[in-house]
């Protein structure tokens, strides 16, 4: 029995001062990972010591459910996009007479924009705004037109051209938006094709206008 009890307090001897070294182990690796990292012994879930933790520093994850707006300067949905040709004429601008050219040498001309479409009710007249008064006007007589090309330039063709004279008393071209937009145009026939090589027409009237400064009917 005696022998018995003996090993009993041979083993207690023996663990207890065991069991202590083990902890003062594990002390020491806890205090090197908190002088080294900064950190106790990584919990469950954290990364391994020695290994960087993202935190704060991490780059932002995108945002679900949201998309990046960014300005394009394209037009807004339902805005038709305007856009300017060399004399700054838009695609949707006319150009309106209260009367015909008819037996006339030439009429003068207002830039205009549609707002009430021509109609049986309304005798087929249209009603346009005038951009150089802003006054309105119920007409038929009104023309949508383009930049003269080379088939263009034949005896009685009728042209519509900017009432703006300059050198050798030849009408020339706008030179600016201002002054397309809120100058006089007129509307006239090619009357004499024969200055060409001159970069010039005559009209009726007989007015020279520039090769540049003409505008048929569409």
């Amino acid at each position: 029995m005696w022998r018995i009890c003996f090993i009993v307090m041979l083993i207690v001897f023996i663990a207890v001062p065991l069991s202590a070294g083990m902890k003062e182990v594990d002390d020491t690796f806890s205090a090197a990972n908190k002088h080294l990292y900064g950190q106790e012994e990584s919990a469950p879930g954290t990364l391994a010591t020695g290994e960087e933790s993202q935190g704060d520093d991490a780059a932002p994850q995108p945002t679900r459910g949201r998309t990046a707006v960014t300005d394009t300067g394209a037009p807004s949905a339902g805005q038709p996009e305007s856009s300017d040709d060399e004399h700054y004429i838009q695609q949707d601008d006319f150009f309106i007479s209260a009367e015909p050219l008819g037996q006339n040498s030439w009429i003068h001309v207002k830039l205009a924009k549609m707002v009430t479409p021509p109609a049986t009710k309304t005798k087929q007249e249209a009603e346009f705004y005038q951009i150089t008064d802003g006054n309105k006007l119920w007409t038929k007589h009104y023309w949508k037109t383009r930049l003269a090309g080379k088939g263009d330039l034949k005896l009685g063709t009728v042209v519509v051209a900017f009432d703006n004279q300059g050198d050798n008393e030849v009408y020339i071209a706008p030179e600016s938006k201002e002054a397309s937009r809120g100058g006089s145009w007129f509307m006239a026939k090619i009357t004499d094709v024969s200055d060409l090589y001159k970069s010039f027409v005559t009209v009726s009237g007989n007015y020279k206008v520039a090769i540049g400064n003409l505008r048929v009917k569409k």
